[in-house]
């Protein structure tokens, strides 16, 4: 579905970066325990991590996030102003390659290539 794909876009801007940052936090306070768990961790003790990952987010990062991407419900701009203030980023057909013929017997699998007819 379109939320599906919407999400990503968000989440692929501060979020995870502050997610990162918290999760080398909390892997940091694992790791000096370790001599309690003789470096053994398990499944829980990761659990707990990504927990204290989601409690240390806060919200503004999420709507910083969306904002960022042009989802935020209450501050997106229309499609053309989108683009305009993101216009360094786009690429048009510079970016594509000219069509090309293929040749049909480069796509067959290599031991094809020493037979004889």
């Amino acid at each position: 579905s379109h939320q599906a794909a919407v999400l990503p876009a968000a989440v692929a801007e501060d979020v995870a970066k502050t997610d990162k940052r918290n999760m080398r936090s909390a892997l940091t306070f694992l790791r000096s325990t370790s001599s309690i768990t003789k470096g053994v961790v398990d499944g829980w003790q990761l659990v707990l991590v990504a927990l204290a990952c989601v409690r240390e987010l806060e919200s503004k990062t999420w709507i910083d996030s969306f904002k960022k991407v042009n989802l935020h419900p209450h501050h997106r701009v229309s499609f053309e102003e989108w683009c305009k203030r993101i216009a360094h980023h786009l690429q048009g057909g510079q970016g594509f390659k000219s069509e090309k013929v293929v040749d049909n017997y480069l796509l067959l699998p290599s031991f094809w290539h020493g037979m004889t007819a």
